[in-house]
């Protein structure tokens, strides 16, 4: 998949560049704002853990001399967001009804409802003081200090943060009014995704990693036991790809053009 995804980044800039040039007599500059409800999905454990698979929210954007940016703001369920930034063009046409396809690349942000509290770290079933005997430390001592760390998980479950490398965007507009226009749009986008747990699993690892090096008196199986205690792995880099979409009814209203 990985390769393939190569080959979708370079069709993707290759279209960036074609569609540059075809929109060299494109409106200077719009200002474009609005209001949509939302359905969506995609591949891997973030998209698993809405409450429903619609949502509404609004967007905002600008496009100058052919070049689109545009922000988005969608509410998931009881506070479940998803944010994007997005830069890329779009080629369109029509008046009354208006057809525009469009392709973009920018940074995927998820925010989820706060955790309940994890409690403390726990290492008294993995490990016994007589397991450390020589180290100079207790359990009691290892368990306080990696205390510290859940905070930090419990704070980076909340997020999920990737980027679209190609995102393609289809939209249909009726025009209502002057600078008002009802369509209905959707999106199909490759992206690198990591989720809060495997952000803060990653962290833990490398606090692990860190610490076993600092303390080569404790003996290697210890460390084992902590990894499995405390959930710490590696971030898997083969895991993070995959493909999102959404369909979604929308107004909107432009300034310029």
């Amino acid at each position: 998949m990985i390769r393939g995804s190569r080959a979708a980044m370079a069709v993707a800039a290759l279209l960036v560049t074609v569609g540059v040039a075809s929109t060299a007599s494109a409106d200077i500059a719009t200002l474009y704002f609005g209001a949509k409800g939302e359905t969506f999905g995609g591949t891997g454990d973030v998209y698993k853990g809405f409450d429903n698979r619609f949502g509404g929210g609004v967007e905002v954007g600008v496009e100058l001399l052919g070049i689109d940016l545009f922000a988005e703001a969608v509410s998931l369920g009881t506070d479940q967001y998803l944010f994007t930034a997005n830069l890329g063009f779009d080629i369109g046409f029509g008046d009354d009804v208006r057809f525009q396809l469009g392709v973009f690349t920018g940074p995927i942000f998820f925010l989820f409802p706060e955790a309940e509290d994890a409690g403390g770290v726990d290492f008294s079933g993995s490990i016994s003081d007589d397991d450390l005997d020589g180290t100079g430390l207790t359990v009691a001592e290892l368990e306080e200090q990696f205390n510290m760390q859940l905070q930090a998980e419990k704070d980076l479950s909340r997020l999920a943060v990737g980027w679209n490398v190609a995102r393609l965007k289809a939209d249909v507009d009726f025009r209502l009014a002057p600078a008002i226009y009802l369509g209905l749009g959707g999106s199909f986008g490759y992206h690198f995704l990591l989720t809060g747990k495997e952000i803060a699993s990653g962290a833990k690892n490398q606090a692990l990693e860190q610490y076993e090096k600092d303390h080569s008196e404790i003996p290697p199986e210890i460390f084992d036991k902590m990894r499995e205690a405390i959930g710490a792995e590696p971030v898997d880099k083969g895991n993070l790809d995959g493909t999102n979409f959404e369909v979604n009814l929308h107004l909107r209203f432009e300034i310029g053009g």
